[in-house]
């Protein structure tokens, strides 16, 4: 089912070939004619997008409605300066954080739009202000707190820079190259994780890195029971749950590690990882 979206002024529809249209919150703003370059457009918007919304709404809002303004409100921040990005988030939450229902499925809506499967854009710190002014709000119950409560300390735990987290109720690393190791998160009975893995299984190049000891390839994967003949110079870890340790907006999802064990990159594709290691498929 496809979601569309209506001015204001317009009801909820849906149209012959099963398409949704939902009424979307206000007007989106559009920056002036006398901006005149990509940035300064975008800055604008940052700073004006959300003056038409009513925050006042104890009953929330439309969640799809919301989802699709995320979605429009998301696309200039990869072009505005940062720091108008973090202010213009920032007072959003100051705005929303007053109705606590609303900032619960705005929280939803930023999971969506910033640290999910179907993201487009990742941001951490655009994510991590969402976060924690969520988890700072005490009119919200704790049950709904824990799943945010996990996602930011997982973030916190693999930034770049840290030692990659192991032991305890983390994964154990069998092994570390000497130059590093690519660590890959997935589910071998997930088709995205198997296509590949497949395509490892005719790599060459990683099997030459692997077995000169340079890098090691580490799969850990969800599936008690792998679900398929991973290839020979991969090795494989389980973990059923490794989202409660590690950053994982989605999946696969690779992390960089130098050969200390510290972490390089995360939550890129394999291709970002094995291009930042030297390494092609």
């Amino acid at each position: 089912m496809l979601l569309g979206i209506l001015l204001p002024s317009s009801a909820q529809q849906t149209a012959e070939d099963g398409t949704v249209y939902v009424q979307s919150l206000f007007t989106y703003p559009v920056a002036p004619d006398y901006l005149d370059n990509l940035e300064a457009r975008s800055d604008w918007l940052m700073d004006n997008f959300w003056n038409d919304m009513d925050f006042k709404n104890k009953k929330g809002v439309n969640q799809a409605a919301l989802q699709h303004a995320f979605g429009v409100y998301a696309g200039p921040m990869l072009y505005a300066k940062k720091a108008k990005v973090l202010n213009s988030v920032e007072n959003l939450c100051k705005k929303a954080e007053k109705n606590p229902t609303l900032m619960i499925q705005l929280m939803k809506a930023a999971e969506e739009e910033f640290h999910s499967q179907r993201s487009t854009v990742y941001i951490d710190e655009v994510y991590r202000i969402f976060l924690n002014r969520f988890l700072g709000i005490k009119k919200i119950k704790k049950e709904r707190k824990a799943k945010y409560a996990a996602q930011l300390a997982a973030l916190d735990a693999t930034e770049p820079g840290k030692p990659f987290p192991q032991g305890e109720s983390a994964v154990t690393l069998p092994a570390m190259g000497s130059r590093g190791t690519v660590v890959i998160f997935g589910n071998t009975a997930d088709d995205h994780s198997r296509q590949m893995l497949l395509r490892f299984a005719t790599s060459v190049r990683a099997e030459q890195a692997v077995n000169s000891g340079e890098f090691e390839i580490v799969f850990i994967d969800k599936a008690e029971e792998p679900a398929m003949e991973m290839p020979s110079y991969i090795k494989r870890v389980y973990c059923e749950k490794p989202q409660l340790n590690y950053d994982l907006p989605f999946l696969p999802d690779c992390y960089l590690l130098d050969k200390d064990g510290v972490i390089v990159m995360r939550n890129k594709s394999i291709a970002d990882v094995l291009n930042g290691a030297g390494i092609q498929l």
